[in-house]
């Protein structure tokens, strides 16, 4: 179980976090579908979203193994300067070729764990970066049993601005904190974006057990000149009170 929260504003900035839990959890050895009510706490952290090229960020999360897998295999495969569209193909025909069994060099725990590579499993990754004209957008990729697809999504200079969630329970999350990543044009600035997602992740590891309260930033910003790179943490525990928030461990 993890937490991502991720959006691209127009030709600015990328804003994407992530919380650090490892979880373990129980899998039908036959279907690979996870049992979300046989979840065991360790005191284990990991990365989830990866620096890739000087203008694309991945996040994977699900399956721990089979995102490092992807990540280690991605960078084998990019330059420096590939931008999101570029990024988005490569890492399609990636993990196609992982699927298929097509790429031998793996350990004998890495070939087992890209049986996950599949969307049912609980396997999601997404791409957050730049183009090459300047705009930013995000790419949601679609895995299923037999297929590997993926939507781009662009940002716009005019009007709106891509944004996901992915959390334990996505679809309902995001019908309920969609709305905090709404800002009126006016506040729309990097600074006020920082403050909504700990206000979305103060709410999300108040709620599953299985999310940290840590809440992990990555920026790519463009200065005008170039883009650049920032890390920073936020605990969002110290939140809480202010928010009226109690860990519900659920």
């Amino acid at each position: 179980m993890s937490l991502i929260i991720g959006m691209s504003y127009r030709d600015e900035f990328i804003l994407v976090s992530n919380d650090s839990k490892v979880t373990m959890q129980m899998y039908n050895a036959k279907t690979l579908e996870p049992s979300f009510d046989k979840i065991t706490e360790t005191n284990l952290t990991r990365e989830k979203v990866y620096l890739v090229t000087n203008k694309v960020l991945l996040s994977a999360t699900g399956y721990m193994d089979a995102g490092k897998v992807v990540e280690k295999e991605l960078y084998k495969r990019v330059s420096p300067d590939n931008d999101l569209a570029e990024c988005a193909d490569i890492l399609q025909n990636l993990i196609f070729e992982l699927k298929a069994g097509l790429i031998h060099d793996l350990s004998e725990k890495e070939t087992n764990s890209i049986r996950f590579l599949k969307g049912d499993s609980g396997f999601t990754c997404n791409l957050f970066g730049f183009f090459h004209d300047g705009m930013t957008g995000i790419v949601d990729y679609n895995i299923t049993e037999s297929d590997i697809g993926f939507d781009i999504s662009k940002s716009s200079m005019v009007k709106g601005y891509p944004a996901i969630i992915q959390s334990p329970e996505p679809e309902k999350d995001r019908g309920n904190f969609n709305k905090y990543l709404s800002l009126p044009k006016e506040e729309q600035k990097l600074d006020n974006f920082v403050n909504q997602f700990v206000t979305i992740h103060a709410h999300l590891s108040s709620i599953y057990k299985g999310v940290s309260t840590d809440c992990n930033f990555h920026v790519l910003h463009n200065d005008g000149n170039t883009i650049n790179y920032y890390k920073h943490t936020v605990e969002t525990e110290e939140f809480y009170d202010d928010l009226g928030l109690t860990k519900d461990m659920k």
